[in-house]
C-alpha cells in the first residue's frame, strides 16, 4: 500500500505524463500550444457563452447561475462531454482554463468530483492545473530555448502571468536538481520541439549533431531520423 507521500507523487506523475502525452499524440511541436485543436482532434465540442447568449446546455446545468463567474467548464449531454468557456475570458487565461479542462477529461475526472462540496473537488482541481501548466509549458522545451523569465514565458506560452511566474520558479529547481530528461516522454517531446529550437538545422548554421543535447544522442541519429 502507498504511503501519503507516494500517492501524492503518483497523482502529480500522472498528470505530468498524461501532459507529456498528449503532446506526443497529437504531433504538438510548437508554441503556444493550440488547445482548440487538440479538442477538436478528440471530438469535443468547445463553445462560448456571455451574459447575452447562454446556450441550453448551460442553463440545463447545475453551473447555469455561476456560469458568469467562471473563465470555462465542462458539462454532460448524452454522456458527452461538452467545453465551454466564457466569451470575456483575457486569451491568455482562457487557453490555461480551456487546458484545464482538457486535463480534467484526460485525467478521468469523474463529474460527480466537480461539485464545489464534493470531498475530491480540490485535489483534482490541482491535478488539472498540473496537467495545463505542462502542456502549455514543456519544461524541456523551455530549458533549451533558455526561456526562463516569466514574463517570456507568458509570452511565448500563452500563459497567465501569475501560472509563467509559477513555471520560472518551477525551472530553476529542476534545473538546480538536475532533473531534466530523465523521462523517455519528456526526450520524446523534446525531440518532438526540434525544429523550433535554437540549435535545430532551421534556426542555426550549426550541425544538429554537433549542438543535440547528448541526452538525445543515438547511434548518431538526431531527431529528424525515422
Amino acid at each position: 500500500m502507498l504511503n501519503s507521500s507516494e500517492i501524492l507523487y503518483k497523482k502529480y506523475k500522472d498528470a505530468r505524463d498524461a501532459a507529456w502525452n498528449t503532446l506526443i499524440l497529437f504531433n504538438v511541436d510548437k508554441l503556444p500550444v493550440s488547445v482548440g485543436v487538440i479538442f477538436k482532434k478528440l471530438g469535443i465540442t468547445v463553445g462560448k457563452y456571455s451574459n447575452k447568449e447562454m446556450p441550453i446546455a448551460i442553463k440545463r446545468s447545475d453551473l447555469a447561475e455561476t456560469a458568469l463567474l467562471q473563465r470555462a467548464f465542462t458539462v454532460y449531454s448524452d454522456n458527452n462531454p461538452l467545453v465551454f468557456y466564457n466569451e470575456a475570458t483575457p486569451i491568455s487565461e482562457l487557453r490555461f482554463s480551456l487546458a484545464h479542462e482538457l486535463g480534467h477529461l484526460l485525467l478521468s475526472h469523474s463529474p460527480s468530483h466537480w461539485n464545489q462540496n464534493a470531498p475530491t473537488r480540490k485535489s483534482i482541481e490541482i491535478d488539472a492545473n498540473r496537467f495545463a501548466v505542462r502542456l502549455l509549458s514543456p519544461a524541456c522545451v523551455l530549458k533549451e530555448m533558455n526561456i526562463t523569465d516569466k514574463n517570456e514565458i507568458a509570452k511565448l506560452c500563452g500563459l497567465p502571468l501569475s501560472e509563467a511566474g509559477e513555471r520560472a520558479k518551477r525551472l530553476k529547481a529542476l534545473a538546480k536538481r538536475n532533473l531534466f530528461l530523465k523521462s523517455e516522454l519528456e526526450k520524446q517531446v523534446l525531440e518532438q520541439f526540434y525544429p523550433i529550437l535554437p540549435y535545430s538545422s532551421n534556426n542555426s548554421d550549426k550541425s544538429p549533431e554537433s549542438t543535440l543535447p547528448s541526452s538525445l544522442k543515438s547511434n548518431g541519429e538526431t531527431p529528424d531520423s525515422p
